[in-house]
């Protein structure tokens, strides 16, 4: 692991590889051990950096200080760009999605492809008033309410099985169940940056702007609300690709990565055409 310093926050990154700067962004309550196959795939080829977010892995935790959590998250992107880059390409799963969402439209200079995997970004959602919606609200709310009273345990089973299906949490070995137990308050400022009444948050209308190559990756059987993200992002993102694996769940790109992998590989290798 290596370390950088960003906006005073120790943070530590995955570096590996040689040539073309891709960096890996994982979901909530993960941490840049998720892309290890993804990284010995890529490395031959690229030089891949994978981040452990603010308050995940071992990086230092997310600050509270009335900043939403991509405003830190963008700036770790922003500086190994200004390190390595200075143009990269963006793999974002979930949460690392809606932090490549946010690179793309705020800092379009250091981007040379963009690729997300289901990106939580809810406030699309909820500005088109899509149904969907509900889930995010009922998930949210009560993840944040178990958190307040002290149910940590009961937050993170909930979190999980929601994302993967039910009796996820408990079929987990003890040591993970209790990094997403030790990592759940973070998850809560995850949901809190997903409203659209975030200052800074991300709009349909800024989605037009993106111009470099987009892929977006869903699997079948993910959540409805997630798969209506998707929607919005292809029919905005004028010549993304959307593709959907058959079988696969939201998580699918931490716990079942291969045929994700293989597409991710495909589509960079494509903007890269010397590999």
């Amino acid at each position: 692991m290596n370390a950088i310093s960003v906006e005073g926050q120790q943070v530590h990154y995955r570096a590996q590889g040689a040539g073309p700067v891709v960096i890996l962004l994982h979901c909530s309550s993960s941490h840049s051990g998720q892309w290890a196959p993804l990284i010995d795939l890529l490395s031959p080829h690229f030089t891949v950096l994978a981040p452990d977010l603010h308050g995940y892995g071992r990086s230092d935790p997310l600050p509270l200080d009335g900043r939403p959590y991509f405003e830190r998250d963008r700036a770790i992107v922003t500086e190994l760009a200004a390190k390595y880059g200075p143009q990269v390409h963006i793999v974002g799963h979930s949460l690392g999605g809606t932090i490549a969402l946010h690179i793309a439209v705020k800092h379009p200079e250091i981007l040379n492809s963009l690729t997300v995997i289901e990106p939580v970004q809810f406030c699309l959602i909820e500005e088109a008033g899509i149904v969907s919606q509900a889930e995010y609200h009922e998930i949210s709310s009560t993840v944040f309410g178990l958190v307040r009273l002290g149910r940590a345990r009961d937050a993170a089973r909930l979190f999980v099985d929601f994302w993967a299906t039910d009796g996820a949490f408990d079929g987990m070995d003890a040591k993970t169940q209790a990094y997403v137990e030790q990592t759940i308050d973070r998850v809560c400022d995850d949901w809190a940056g997903c409203s659209r009444h975030t200052p800074g948050q991300i709009c349909i209308g800024d989605l037009a702007a993106i111009s470099q190559p987009t892929m977006i990756i869903r699997g079948s059987e993910t959540r409805v609300s997630a798969r209506d993200i998707t929607e919005i992002l292809h029919k905005e993102i004028v010549g993304s690709g959307l593709v959907e694996l058959p079988g696969l769940s939201h998580m699918a790109a931490a716990n079942r990565p291969g045929a994700i992998n293989e597409v991710i590989v495909e589509f960079l290798n494509a903007q890269t055409p010397e590999n």
